[in-house]
């Protein structure tokens, strides 16, 4: 540990220049950070130190200025019996002086561990005391952030990293949050004179995702057509949202709501709630929670790294740029119970609602709608692949990212995706690829999301789902007699070992893997659009 020494033990307020610095033993800048969604936590302020840092001896050693037993020599004068002349001046009883400034025979630092001990403490319990305190500062409510009751779906939008930052950001250079912090002077330094914590230059400097309520890893599976819920899940999400089948009442009102969806959501929230519970609880136990929030509806924790924080007394000045403090998000400060479900709580209203405005938004990101082609089969996929505000052409990306491209015979064009490769379609279609991510950032805000993603899967003879495993498909462009083109994607039977090809979707609170029949591992799925651009 770097302690206070030297020059600091004989300083005055009035002998210390504004500019000087004590580090006190500080962790330093750390930038800690978590992905979601794609996401670089460490890509916000720069939390460096306004000050210079100087002003630390950081050498473990005495008071003295080249000088061994409390002697001190200077322009050659000696002395004698412990005393230490200096023009003329006479010291006694073992003082040593230097410009004039006394100090009593012990080797002190003037106070300078207990400001180091002191703001180690502000460090490391601060935040404990805000958490364990319920302090406004890191539970935070929808009304802390300015949501309405009928809009705390759109709450979720905090999924987003992008909208987190902008919202903490904000939320910490409040006069409300400065004040908080402003009040935890008299816990930490009130045993020191003049004490000021000056917040202007205080910044964000990372940030991560501790808990939140989420799906599990592995998606629910909608294969069989014949199964109830199947194809109209699919209709639902691959085609277009409707929300007229039953009449829901919710906590906020009544309304129609699509069927599958609520079917589906009202099967995982208890899930989702479990599994939250768990991890919150683990990490609110590993701090030595006592307070009484522990129970509402919140649906996320995370940790935020604050720097720039100025503490100032008579005598010692220091910069914190590390200075960890939770946020704890919750919709209502309903308590939520074990039996938790779409309608019984704000929360759970909520979840539904934000699942349709991401659907909703990544139908109309991607263009999503019929297929233009007529077949005896289900097409699983039809989109136009244009994005009006944007540029971005989705079908031209997939021709431009293939792994070969030819023309045949008879002027079919063709572009194939094969083991190598397929991948890069994943990334077209989550809009992740090179370009893409200002429709990407499009889709996410629009739906109020944090976790968008659209990627090929496969399923062996029984159903089960199987990612990313030896997929190869064929993006063609074929010239009809008319003159008309159809273009989309085939599965070529003879480069694909898996049983059934099917698509994955993800949203905030959605994980389904649909798997389609009809693209099996024989004769008759060579052909076969898997995939059908709608503007052709």
């Amino acid at each position: 540990m770097k302690k206070l020494l030297g020059i600091l033990s004989i300083l005055s307020l009035a002998t210390i220049s504004a500019s000087t610095t004590i580090s006190c033993g500080l962790k330093g800048n750390e930038n800690n950070g978590h992905i979601d969604d794609n996401e670089n936590v460490n890509d916000i302020g720069n939390g460096e130190d306004t000050d210079s840092g100087s002003g630390i001896d950081d050498n473990d050693d005495d008071d003295t200025d080249n000088g061994e037993d409390n002697e001190n020599i200077e322009d050659g004068e000696d002395t004698e019996d412990n005393e230490n002349t200096e023009d003329g001046e006479d010291i006694e009883d073992n003082e040593n002086t230097e410009d004039g400034e006394d100090t009593d025979n012990e080797n002190t630092n003037d106070g300078a561990d207990d400001f180091e001990k002191a703001v180690e403490d502000f460090q490391d319990k601060g935040s404990e005391s805000l958490l364990n305190g319920d302090s406004e500062a890191t539970w935070i409510d929808a009304g802390d952030l300015g949501y309405e009751v009928n809009d705390y779906y759109k709450m979720f939008e905090l999924y987003n990293k992008q909208i987190r930052v902008a919202k903490l950001d904000d939320f910490y250079s409040s006069d409300e949050f400065k004040n908080i912090i402003q009040d935890l002077k008299g816990d930490f330094f009130s045993d020191f004179t003049n004490v000021s914590i000056d917040l202007s230059n205080m910044n964000l400097v990372g940030e991560e995702v501790l808990a939140k309520y989420q799906p599990q890893n592995l998606p629910d599976v909608f294969f069989k057509n014949t199964e109830a819920n199947v194809l109209e899940t699919k209709h639902a999400v691959l085609r277009e949202i409707h929300e007229d089948g039953s009449d829901i009442t919710f906590k906020s009102g009544v309304q129609k709501v699509n069927n599958q969806i609520f079917d589906y959501l009202d099967q995982n929230i208890s899930q989702m709630y479990n599994d939250f519970e768990t991890n919150f609880s683990q990490k609110l136990q590993g701090k030595d929670y006592r307070g009484n929030y522990a129970k509402i509806d919140n649906f996320l924790m995370g940790e935020a790294t604050l720097g720039g924080i100025k503490i100032t007394t008579d005598k010692f000045i220091t910069t914190i740029n590390d200075f960890k403090i939770n946020y704890i998000f919750s919709l209502s400060g309903e308590e939520l119970l074990p039996s938790t479900n779409l309608v019984n709580s704000y929360l759970g209203e909520a979840i539904y609602k934000n699942i349709i405005a991401g659907i909703s938004s990544f139908q109309s990101n991607l263009g999503v709608e019929a297929p233009k082609i007529t077949t005896s089969y289900e097409i699983p996929l039809a989109f136009s692949g244009i994005n009006q505000q944007t540029g971005l052409d989705l079908w031209q990306d997939i021709k431009d990212n293939a792994f070969y491209s030819v023309v045949s015979s008879n002027g079919d064009e063709c572009w194939t995706y094969s083991n190598d490769n397929y991948p890069k379609l994943g990334s077209i279609l989550s809009l992740t690829i090179s370009g893409a991510n200002e429709s990407r950032q499009e889709l996410l805000k629009i739906g109020y999301q944090g976790n968008y993603s659209l990627e090929l899967c496969s399923f062996d003879s029984s159903g089960t789902f199987i990612f990313r495993e030896n997929l190869a498909i064929k993006f063609s462009t074929i010239f009809v007699e008319n003159g008309l083109e159809k273009s989309g994607w085939e599965v070529p039977n003879d480069q694909n070992p898996y049983e059934y090809a099917g698509l994955q979707i993800q949203f905030n609170f959605m994980n389904i893997a649909f798997g389609f029949e009809e693209f099996s591992n024989n004769a008759n799925a060579i052909g076969k659009y898997f995939m059908n651009n709608t503007r052709i």
